[in-house]
C-alpha cells in the first residue's frame, strides 16, 4: 500500500509544483508597460490572470497529494 500511496501522491506533488512555478513566472512576467498578455492554446490571456489560475490549480493538486498521502497512511495503519 505504501508504494501505491506514493505512486498516487508523488505525481500530484510534481505536477502541482510545475503549475506553481508557471504561475509565479506568469505573475512576475512583465514586457514593456501596461497589461501583459500571454498566448495559451492560440488565444491571448492576461498574464496575471493565467498566473493566478495556475497557482490555484497548483494548490488544489498539492492538497490532493497531501490528502492522498495522509488518507492512505491512516487506512494502512
Amino acid at each position: 500500500m505504501k508504494v501505491l500511496r506514493c505512486a498516487l501522491s508523488l505525481p500530484l506533488f510534481v505536477i502541482g509544483a510545475l503549475f506553481a512555478l508557471y504561475g509565479v513566472f506568469a505573475l512576475t512576467f512583465r514586457e514593456g508597460s501596461g497589461r501583459t498578455y500571454i498566448r495559451i492554446a492560440g488565444s491571448q490571456m492576461d498574464a496575471h490572470l493565467a498566473g493566478g489560475i495556475s497557482l490555484a490549480i497548483a494548490a488544489l493538486l498539492i492538497a490532493a497529494g497531501v490528502v492522498a498521502n495522509h488518507r492512505g497512511r491512516r487506512a494502512g495503519g
